[in-house]
Formats: structure tokens, C-alpha cells, sequence
């Protein structure tokens, strides 16, 4: 799964959700992987999650149903 279809099918989820907890692992999936690889929290940011928005776009990054990476190219 991408990011998008992450993103669009935990929006207007509540907070016990599988989607919304997809989501939020996926969102800090990508986090822990930018840390590692790049140095940068994106959680810093203005807006977290137009950086996971940029990451999952520049690296290619799929993820399973529950959030969890499954493939990137850096």
C-alpha cells in the first residue's frame, strides 16, 4: 500500500481504528527510517506528515495493511 490509500482510508477513523493505528505506525515507520538514514526528525517539522508524504514519494515506500514498511529504494 502506498501512503495515500494509508492516509485515505484512516481519514475520519477514530482513534481505536485499525486504520488510524495503520497510519500512526506507518507515519512513524517512515520517521525511524529518515532518522536512520538521513539524520532529520521529521517530527520537528511544521508538518510532520508532508514529510512522510515527501519520504514515501522520493524512496518509493510500501507498506502492509497495518503500517509496516514493506519495500523502499533510497
Amino acid at each position: 500500500m502506498t501512503w495515500d490509500e494509508i492516509y485515505e482510508r484512516a481519514d475520519g477513523c477514530c482513534w481505536w481504528d485499525r486504520e488510524l493505528k495503520a497510519k500512526d505506525n506507518a507515519r512513524w515507520n517512515v520517521r525511524d527510517l529518515v532518522c536512520a538514514e538521513v539524520g532529520e526528525d521529521i517530527e520537528e517539522a511544521e508538518c510532520p506528515e508532508e514529510r512522510v508524504d515527501y519520504y514515501t514519494e522520493l524512496w518509493d515506500i510500501e507498506f502492509d495493511e497495518d503500517g509496516h514498511i514493506t519495500s523502499y529504494k533510497i
